[in-house]
């Protein structure tokens, strides 16, 4: 393995464990009483994907195994909502992984992040890894909540292309710092285009547009053999 390799997969690992420490050390907190189940799920599943990554970083793509509909992305936002807002109510919790901005500075009921979804359930897109999208979508809002502006709120979008037979994501929100205009500074831009490139999606493109700072992506869609039926 060569030195710049070995450095690549060197920052890779260290952009896939940041704030897993702090995130672990919170486990055992409780909001309100409740429990913080939630966030020891999510720390399975992102150390989960963290090992598949970097079992598959080198060579080709691996194969798809795992379905995703519209009624799992519908799932997976409903998820990260009440994530952030638990977090949100909670000054250290929130502090512990750099999510003190955008809409999770403020007080009040506004929502962490407002969701467009197009996607018809005739349709479905593959993943290699199981919760991939819910990784990737978090790791994406994560960002956007550490670099936000204060008071600001990330939009999420998925459109469906009936004719191209592709998903079209986008999501931004208005940064913090207009001084940022380099990607790759973005928190963990390597991060997320390489996990694209495993995916399989394509047109990933990040960067500032203005105020704001946007990142699309394209994901391939099959049609449902059974329109409704649960896999």
């Amino acid at each position: 393995e060569s030195a710049a390799h070995t450095d690549e997969r060197r920052r890779l690992a260290g952009l896939l464990s940041h704030g897993l420490d702090s995130l672990a050390d919170a486990v055992p907190r409780q909001v309100a009483g409740v429990p913080l189940f939630w966030l020891a799920q999510y720390l399975e599943r992102r150390i989960h994907v963290i090992a598949w990554l970097l079992d598959h970083w080198d060579g080709p793509p691996p194969p798809h195994d795992a379905v995703v509909d519209g009624a799992q992305a519908h799932e997976t936002l409903a998820s990260l909502e009440r994530m952030f807002a638990d977090v949100k109510g909670d000054t250290d919790l929130r502090a512990r992984p750099g999510w003190a901005n955008g809409p999770l500075a403020t007080g009040g009921s506004q929502q962490p992040f407002a969701t467009t979804i197009d996607w018809p359930d005739e349709f479905e897109t593959t993943l290699p890894v199981r919760g991939g999208l819910g990784f990737f979508l978090t790791e994406v809002l994560s960002n956007a909540m550490r670099h936000g502006a204060a008071g600001s709120m990330p939009d999420v979008t998925i459109r469906c292309d009936r004719v191209k037979r592709e998903l079209a994501f986008r999501v931004e929100n208005e940064r913090r710092d207009e001084r940022v205009r380099d990607g790759s500074k973005y928190g963990g831009l390597a991060l997320l285009t390489g996990m694209a490139r495993l995916f399989g999606w394509r047109e990933v493109s990040a960067g500032p547009d203005g105020v704001r700072f946007v990142l699309t992506w394209r994901a391939p869609l099959t049609r449902r053999d059974h329109p409704g039926k649960p896999d």
